[in-house]
């Protein structure tokens, strides 16, 4: 079963597109801190406390700007929707 794509796809704004690569970014500047963070306990080395501060705000700061995708996303979606059904 061949599935359409949809005739009127949602363009994709630049700032939809800005919001979902700064939270990519974030949260793997984020993982790769907390990754490091571990790595030096284990090695018995006191991690600088800047590293701590980016893996420990890093990921909720990522999940704030998904939020904001979502909700830019969301406000695109129903502007193409509104604007599809008044062209019927």
């Amino acid at each position: 079963m061949c599935v359409k794509a949809a005739e009127n796809p949602t363009p994709t704004s630049s700032v939809s597109r800005t919001l979902l690569l700064l939270a990519v970014g974030v949260a793997s500047l984020s993982l790769i801190a907390l990754f490091v963070t571990l790595v030096l306990y284990a090695m018995s080395v006191t991690p600088w406390p800047g590293l701590i501060a980016i893996g420990l705000y890093g990921l909720p700061v990522a999940f704030m700007f998904l939020i904001a995708y979502l909700l830019v996303s969301l406000r695109a979606r129903r502007r193409s929707s509104a604007t599809a059904a008044m062209e019927r």
